[in-house]
């Protein structure tokens, strides 16, 4: 099916779970022009399908959300891509801080980690690292503290964050987040140890931004 596509004006290939492809499928589509890229949800993705994907020099965009079988190792292997700047991850359980480091040497600006609860804060140090990075969904139900808010928010041209389901973060974090003037929207979701207070300071220290609370 991949065969007869018209490959020549493809910017954008989504790939669905329910989509029987192979190697050999992917292989195909290397030398099309691609730039966005989602496989989201295809756990059947493993070590020689990313291989290929890193194989494909015009992406821009990835999504390999519910890849579950996505390793710290491939994640090294497919930010080789030059011109790759945003990565969604989501639920790739597997990954940890060792992925982290590679994304804080990576020229990403955009990157999404909800549920790699394996990511603590040493990943968020590592990270912190990317000063490209301006989009970014932290893990939820991981092991990260203030500590680690606090190194994004010392280090990043951030845009937008969201924070979902962390209960080491106190309004410590929320204060941090408050010197980056850059902001424009700020999730906190389900932070049980932070305060209306804490959240009314950060609106009122950036006005302009959304900051979305409950």
């Amino acid at each position: 099916m991949l065969a007869t596509f018209d490959y020549e004006n493809c910017r954008r290939l989504v790939l669905h779970p329910s989509q029987k492809f192979s190697d050999i499928g992917l292989q195909s589509i290397a030398s099309w022009p691609i730039e966005e890229l989602s496989l989201a949800g295809c756990d059947q993705i493993g070590e020689s399908s990313l291989a290929i994907v890193a194989g494909i020099p015009t992406l821009r965009r990835l999504e390999l959300d519910g890849c579950v079988f996505l390793t710290d190792a491939a994640i090294r292997q497919l930010l080789v891509l030059p011109h790759l700047r945003a990565l969604s991850v989501r639920w790739c359980y597997d990954l940890t801080d060792e992925a982290c480091t590679a994304f804080g040497e990576s020229r990403l600006e955009v990157l999404e980690l909800d549920g790699c609860e394996e990511i603590t804060d040493a990943g968020m140090i590592q990270l912190a690292q990317n000063r490209c990075l301006r989009d970014l969904g932290l893990p939820n139900f991981a092991s990260i503290s203030d500590h680690g808010i606090k190194a994004l928010a010392a280090s990043l041209p951030l845009e937008r964050i969201a924070l979902d389901h962390l209960d080491a973060v106190t309004d410590d974090s929320i204060a941090a987040l408050s010197t980056v003037r850059t902001l424009k929207h700020v999730d906190l979701l389900n932070l049980k140890n932070v305060t209306e207070a804490a959240v009314q300071s950060l609106r009122s220290s950036l006005p302009e931004a959304k900051i979305v609370w409950k």
